[in-house]
């Protein structure tokens, strides 16, 4: 996620609202690490960090869009 985020840094401008929902969901990412590691994630879980990873895929698509231009 954070890897992600850097990634996306240098287009914050154009990409501002893609950044803002990715930052928001770093807690939840975080916490499914956390739980991932002390044993394992319920389907609700994997699920939400399932549409972030799809979120964060979009960003970096759109990132390699803008970058064309």
């Amino acid at each position: 996620m954070e890897a992600g985020l850097a990634e996306l840094e240098p287009w914050r401008e154009q990409l501002a609202d893609r950044l803002a929902e990715l930052r928001d969901a770093r807690g939840a990412v975080g916490a499914a690490a956390n739980a991932a590691l002390q044993g394992g994630i319920d389907d609700e879980t994997a699920a939400e960090v399932e549409r972030v990873l799809e979120r964060l895929e979009a960003a970096l698509r759109a990132r390699v869009a803008l970058s064309q231009d």
